[in-house]
């Protein structure tokens, strides 16, 4: 009885500080995850524990400590990958990509970033694909694996495309703003329709290369992150 008295105290706590961090009280919404949190370790329920970790971690992301973010998102996925929660893990290793992308941590993100993608693709949760898609290609262009990034965009704008998701047009606005301005219409409409065919194995190819890179240990995708702008408490 005081088990289930203590999960519906913490269910609310997680619940209240969820509206307090869109509401944008954050100061009041720390206090509630963390209240949380230690109702969860006490009685022992890791998935709340997990949820509420990642609760943490994002809002340490909204309040400008990537750092500590990190840590916390980190510690959330150990946990998620305990319980075989494969769902939360994807959205999880989507938060640490875009924390990462925004530090400049550019090979820990793209390792991240390849890492959710697939895990949205082995769930079927294609606005997940969509979203680490997109980020994948923004870390990467600009980079001399730019085409790269281009495929990821293109991946991004057919699985919104899929889903019927507006920002399609959008993307596809974008991939064709990257080419040659040179280009007349036909050409440009062929490079794109050779883009969308090629796209699929190329990307199949950087995922490959990921997975060689963490074997060796060439990247550690979920290194912690060096305090750059630090965080403040």
């Amino acid at each position: 009885r005081q088990i289930g008295a203590r999960l519906g105290e913490a269910n609310t706590l997680q619940a209240l500080g969820q509206l307090k961090q869109r509401g944008d009280d954050l100061a009041g919404a720390r206090v509630d995850f963390d209240a949380a949190l230690g109702l969860y370790r006490q009685i022992g329920d890791r998935l709340g524990e997990a949820n509420t970790l990642q609760a943490l971690g994002t809002l340490a992301a909204a309040e400008g400590r990537p750092v500590a973010a990190f840590a916390q998102l980190h510690a959330c996925l150990a946990i998620q990958n305990v319980l075989a929660d494969r769902v939360g893990a994807a959205g999880t290793h989507g938060y640490l990509a875009r924390i990462a992308g925004s530090v400049g941590a550019g090979l820990q993100a793209q390792a991240l970033c390849s890492l959710a993608i697939r895990q949205f693709t082995a769930i079927d949760d294609r606005w997940g694909v969509l979203l680490a898609a997109q980020d994948l290609g923004r870390v990467l262009l600009g980079t001399e694996d730019g085409f790269i990034g281009v495929c990821a965009l293109e991946l991004a704008r057919a699985t919104a495309e899929q889903i019927g998701d507006p920002r399609a047009e959008a993307l596809g606005q974008v991939i064709a703003g990257l080419m040659s301005e040179d280009m007349s219409d036909t050409d440009r409409r062929a490079a794109l329709d050779q883009l969308t065919a090629e796209a699929p194995a190329v990307l199949a190819e950087f995922h490959a290369r990921i997975d060689a890179a963490i074997a060796a240990g060439e990247i550690d995708p979920y290194a912690p992150l060096q305090a750059g702008a630090t965080d403040a408490d």
